[in-house]
């Protein structure tokens, strides 16, 4: 099962549902799958989180019509019809990922990024943009970071459920009591 997993020509779900199959078959944890299949534990998790759309959706991840990239925003949209419509207009005008993500925040009813606000341009320095998109790779979720002064400012990491809460949380390697 573990050289099946390891098969480059897998599409994303059928990863996912290999993780899954390990974690019930053999009561692994995410992490006791990373170790053995080599990855990264939110890697597993990410592609696992894949699980949860409906299964129009999983079969547009599964043909190539949505990436997976496109397809982990459109979980935060919790309604099913919402996904699969958006879903579909993803593969029909082929949106960029951030486009995906910037329309299930505004859905969300979160505020838009500096950068997503139209006739604005991101003015902040490239070393700031290129923290905050390691930090959104790292953390496999949106990350913000706004500055107030050169040496003031926030960073938000965004999470969509109460699992994708605990799976950041892990990634800071501390949990409290």
């Amino acid at each position: 099962m573990v050289e099946n997993l390891q098969r480059a020509d897998l599409n994303p779900i059928e990863e996912a549902e290999g993780y899954q199959r390990l974690s019930e078959e053999f009561n692994l944890t995410q992490q006791q799958m990373a170790e053995v299949v080599g990855k990264d534990r939110t890697t597993i998790a990410n592609c696992m989180r894949l699980l949860g759309l409906p299964a129009s959706v999983r079969r547009m991840v599964s043909d190539g019509s949505l990436t997976s990239g496109h397809a982990r925003p459109l979980l935060a949209l919790g309604r099913e019809h919402v996904i699969v419509d958006l879903a579909k207009e993803i593969a029909a005008k082929g949106l960029s990922v951030r486009e995906v993500e910037r329309r299930v925040r505004e859905s969300a009813g979160r505020p838009a990024k500096p950068a997503d606000v139209a006739g604005t341009r991101d003015t902040r320095p490239a070393e700031v943009r290129r923290i905050e998109d390691h930090l959104r790779r790292h953390f496999g979720t949106d990350v913000s970071i706004t500055l107030s002064d050169a040496a003031k400012g926030e960073i938000r990491i965004s999470f969509y459920s109460a699992d994708d809460f605990d799976r950041v949380i892990e990634l800071f390697g501390t949990r409290p009591d």
